[in-house]
């Protein structure tokens, strides 16, 4: 059956599209709302003449209620590791270490020099991933990969790279091809939509379809208004006043949503592939009828099983023509058309002997024409509004497809407090009911209370570790409440006034004092560890743990290895082989193979097994904030990952080449490397005892160097950013 899947991909239908409006938002400014709720308004900044930074003000006048000050700076050479690890998720380069702890240490100007990093992007990027749920496979057993998820992982990189407005960010990501039809950004930024788990052999293609919208309400309510609006699916919220009906309301602005993809190629490229494809088919043309002969009918058998299964009702659906077909059916038939391509695959067919036989021999003779075939062009995944009159939402008994109740038009939750946004299909958009564009239009408008508290939480989180509210993905009832509320809101109202800027919050939040303190605690702690032992008022700096994509691009940055490469195609990494076997997972790129961490393909059903160790997420929901545990599967992963033994061997080899026999200069080398600071005498002392030690025992020096950079590696000091 060799060969057999790659000829029938292009057997099953497809679809397409693009598209924009315009909007009032009137936000309830009653005083009794829930905080979260009640419209943004920048408080005063505290009145405290010894501190300059805005941001201190606030942090200071919180402490000194409770009887704390802030703690003393951090060294320099930590804060050049804090805040090249926050911003580019890399070490300083041994370079930027000596150039750092020889200058007048011009932290502003050394901020502003990461943030135009093209590693940024690459780093803020992971942490949006995390919460968008973004995968490049299916989910379920089938687990399929998704050729054109990587796209959107792009367009983010690019997204944070360009400082692209915050507000500009969500609408694209929320209705692109309704808000700028012409822009093909914005079009692979609906990709959001295309990135949760998908069931390709469901056979409930209408709780299937139920699935897909309340997928884009969950995460949509989570990652953009910091609430759990799925806690209403079968029933009212238990702690939010959000009812079941409310619930459905917003479902419905993404009832029309239809699955989409498009091409991302020059014109001259689709031409070119145009004129290949058109040469191919002409010269394959009687190897091809002749196998669609002999398959047809082992085709039309599992088309008849699949039918069979599929009822009545939705082979009705099937068989109406495209033309005829409602919004809702064109659904419909979409999920249809892909359930029927798994039944028809032709690895699923059982030829028997003589016409696997003659099928092979026909699969040789059209792969003598691979030399005109084309490769594929590159396909982003979307979403447009399928054509017609939006099918009707209803509220659902339990959260059941199949027993509606009452029918729901698209309107705000009533937390919300502010009037619905008016819904117009955008003229000049392919496909376009206006649902997904107001409701943009309506997320990102200056006065809606959440949007702009949620994003700054974040930020603050990726900083700090923990948000001013630590449940960065409920701001709700069920929540915990703001450490420092009108902190929270000055820098919303701050964020908002300044466009939206993500770039110039960070360069905010990190020059403030509160964001350059030692993390190390002394005896005159103790008040602090009293009075506020969990440091939610931030009276000295967060020891944070690295995460396992932030781990492996240490060691190879260190080890001399790492490829810059940015964008493109996810790269298989070299996995344990008894685990490749079990994912049949293969290296598809070599050369790509030391790229960041972020071009690594993420498979559902097979998480990197370092990353895994270090608490990466699933992927089957949005992730806020990542775990941070402390196991011996950590240990035992950077004792034993073999990426890790190979790149202490490349540092090791790089080092013995530059200092050779001159001990302390590779060991303090080694050092300023691996932790950004220069070593003690005694670390020096230290390390030489052992490279002498176990080159005697080993009569090889060299291997000695490994088991040092090995030792380095596996340290605490090079595993936390502080």
């Amino acid at each position: 059956m060799r060969g057999l899947w790659l000829y029938s991909l292009a057997w099953l239908g497809a679809t397409v599209a693009v598209v924009f409006a315009a909007e009032r938002i009137e936000p309830a400014a009653s005083a009794a709302r829930p905080w979260p709720f009640r419209p943004v308004v920048r408080p005063a900044v505290p009145k405290i003449d010894r501190v300059e930074h805005p941001i201190d003000r606030f942090i200071v006048a919180a402490l000194e209620q409770r009887g704390l000050q802030l703690g003393a700076p951090a060294k320099p050479d930590t804060v050049l590791r804090r805040a090249t690890f926050d911003l580019t998720g890399l070490p300083p380069s041994a370079d930027d270490v000596t150039e750092w702890l020889g200058a007048s240490h011009d932290y502003e100007a050394l901020v502003d020099r990461l943030l135009a990093s093209p590693a940024y992007g690459e780093r803020m990027a992971q942490h949006w991933l995390d919460l968008v749920r973004y995968a490049e496979s299916d989910g379920f057993n089938e687990d399929r990969a998704r050729p054109g998820a990587y796209h959107y992982r792009d367009y983010v990189i690019r997204a944070f790279n360009s400082d692209l407005p915050y507000d500009r960010f969500l609408r694209q990501q929320l209705a692109g091809d309704e808000l700028e039809p012409d822009n093909p950004d914005a079009q692979i930024a609906t990709g959001f939509y295309r990135l949760s788990t998908e069931e390709t052999n469901a056979v409930d293609l209408i709780a299937r379809r139920q699935e897909i919208v309340d997928d884009a309400v969950d995460v949509v309510s989570q990652a953009l208004f910091g609430l759990t609006f799925q806690c209403a699916r079968c029933h009212d919220h238990k702690f939010d006043d959000i009812s079941q009906a409310d619930y459905y309301r917003l479902s419905a602005y993404f009832q029309p949503m239809l699955a989409s993809s498009v091409v991302v190629a020059e014109a001259a490229v689709i031409e070119r592939h145009r004129q290949q494809q058109q040469a191919w088919l002409a010269a394959s043309q009687q190897a091809r009828d002749e196998i669609d002969a002999l398959l047809a009918p082992y085709r039309k058998q599992r088309i008849d099983e699949g039918r069979e299964i599929l009822g009545p009702e939705m082979c009705r659906v099937v068989d109406t023509p495209e033309p005829a077909r409602t919004a809702a059916q064109r659904q419909l038939a979409h999920h249809a058309a892909i359930f029927l391509e798994w039944k028809t695959r032709e690895t699923k067919l059982d030829l028997p002997g003589d016409d696997e036989r003659r099928y092979q021999r026909l699969f040789d003779r059209l792969a003598e024409y691979d030399h005109l075939k084309p490769a594929e062009l590159p396909r982003a995944d979307t979403v447009v509004d399928a054509l017609g009159e939006p099918p009707p939402t209803y509220r659902l008994a339990a959260g059941n497809p199949h027993q509606r109740l009452e029918e729901v038009q698209p309107e705000l939750p009533a937390i919300f407090g502010s009037a619905s946004p008016t819904i117009a299909p955008t003229a000049d958009a392919a496909h376009s009911t206006g649902r997904r564009a107001a409701l943009a239009r309506w997320s990102t408008d200056p006065r809606n209370p959440v949007t702009a508290r949620v994003m700054v939480n974040r930020v603050w989180q990726w900083h700090f570790g923990v948000g001013l509210v630590a449940t960065a993905n409920d701001f709700g009832n069920a929540g915990e409440p703001p450490s420092h509320r009108d902190l929270l809101d000055w820098l919303a109202a701050d964020f908002v006034e300044h466009g939206w800027s993500v770039k110039r919050l960070h360069r905010q939040i990190m020059t403030s004092a509160t964001y350059r303190q030692s993390s190390l605690l002394d005896r005159d702690s103790a008040a602090g560890l009293t009075s506020d032992p969990h440091n939610r008022y931030l009276w000295h700096g967060v020891r944070r743990r690295l995460e396992g994509e932030a781990v492996r691009d240490a060691t190879l940055q260190i080890a001399g290895r790492l490829d810059r490469t940015m964008f493109g195609p996810s790269m298989q990494p070299e996995l344990p082989p008894g685990v490749a076997d079990a994912a049949n997972s293969r290296i598809n790129d070599q050369a790509a193979l030391h790229r960041r961490s972020v071009y690594v393909f993420v498979k559902r059903n097979l998480r990197n097994p370092l990353f895994e160790a270090f608490d990466a997420p699933d992927r089957q929901q949005s992730c806020p904030r990542r775990g941070e545990t402390t196991t011996p599967a950590q240990s035992l992963a950077m004792l034993n990952d073999f990426l890790v033994h190979d790149n202490a061997r490349a540092w090791a080899a790089r080092l013995y080449e530059q200092f050779g026999n001159d001990l302390d200069g590779l060991i303090r080398a080694a050092y300023r490397e691996a932790y950004a600071r220069a070593a003690a005498d005694n670390e020096v002392a230290t390390a030489r005892r052992f490279i002498e030690s176990a080159a005697q025992a080993n009569d090889d020096r060299q291997h000695a160097v490994v088991d040092l950079c090995h030792a380095l590696f596996n340290s605490a000091e090079f595993l936390y950013i502080d």
